[in-house]
């Protein structure tokens, strides 16, 4: 077979070009820094490269995700400590206002003060964020939560949703509680039990809201307590406590209820079954 010389010198040709595209692969990849420039340098690492690329771009909006739960959470456990606080003065000034020596000037000017934070914790309530989305609406996250009515009660407007935010493959988290749970929903009492005066009380005194410092001891025997106050042996006001179910509880039988009664500290703490409450004031015998 005969071979032509415009055959060798197109061969010829072909070497030099192949080695100057190659000199010009080798130069961009000095000047870029990269291996890959295309994926025609090495289809199956850019594949790798697309993958790894795709995994980065997912972590980075996790972790954007993950920030802005944080933000928001923090922002709602500062507005929920505030509400608190709030809440606490108001029990302050109810403790306060309860002392018969005040007079009518003073208790407008204890409701004034009720009336402000009223107005501060509705204010709370309707918290937004950043993006000055309310933090209590649920998913209708444009609609302010609460509002008062024309007569004085209080009107919840958002609905019942939580958000959940993805932060990772496999978990998500709320960022928000619903207002509607938080302010509308409430339980009684503490949330667990409630303390109640009898109607006959006729001295001046305030029992706490109490806790359960002992939920084992509490569970126990499910049953309603009445604290009774007495006037024991020492001629000292004192308490005693019996349960409906296990009847006398302080003084522990075989102690006589009225003799051997402690005595009442205004403030102190009383504590039986697991259950602590108190007392502040002056009650009577009797109540």
């Amino acid at each position: 077979m005969r071979v032509s010389t415009s055959y060798f010198s197109q061969r010829g040709l072909d070497s030099i070009l192949e080695q100057q595209r190659r000199l010009s692969d080798i130069q961009e990849q000095i000047a870029t820094g990269r291996r890959l420039n295309r994926p025609s340098d090495d289809p199956a690492a850019a594949s790798q490269i697309l993958r790894l690329e795709q995994a980065l771009a997912t972590n980075d909006q996790f972790q954007r995700n993950a920030d802005m739960a944080n933000n928001r959470l923090t922002l709602e456990e500062a507005t929920l400590k505030n509400i608190q606080d709030a809440l606490l003065r108001v029990r302050e000034l109810a403790i306060q206002g309860s002392n018969s020596t005040m007079s009518d000037t003073d208790r407008n000017a204890l409701a004034q003060e009720v009336n402000e934070k009223l107005e501060e914790m509705i204010s709370l309530a309707n918290t937004r964020d950043s993006n000055l989305e309310y933090l209590f609406s649920g998913f209708n996250t444009n609609i302010k939560p609460i509002s008062r009515a024309a007569d004085g009660t209080f009107v919840y407007s958002g609905d019942h949703g939580q958000r959940g935010i993805q932060i990772s493959t496999g978990r998500q988290i709320f960022d928000s509680d619903a207002g509607n749970e938080v302010f509308m929903n409430l339980r009684n009492g503490n949330g667990t039990f409630q303390t109640n005066p009898a109607a006959t009380n006729t001295g001046d005194t305030i029992v706490s809201l109490g806790q359960v410092v002992d939920t084992v001891a509490y569970n126990t025997t499910p049953q309603n307590y009445t604290i009774s106050f007495v006037t024991n042996s020492s001629g000292n006001l004192a308490y005693s406590v019996a349960g409906s179910v296990d009847g006398q509880v302080i003084p522990a039988p075989p102690l006589d209820a009225v003799n051997d009664a402690p005595d009442y500290v205004s403030g102190g703490a009383i504590q039986f079954n697991g259950i602590q409450t108190s007392f502040t004031g002056t009650p009577v015998d009797g109540d």
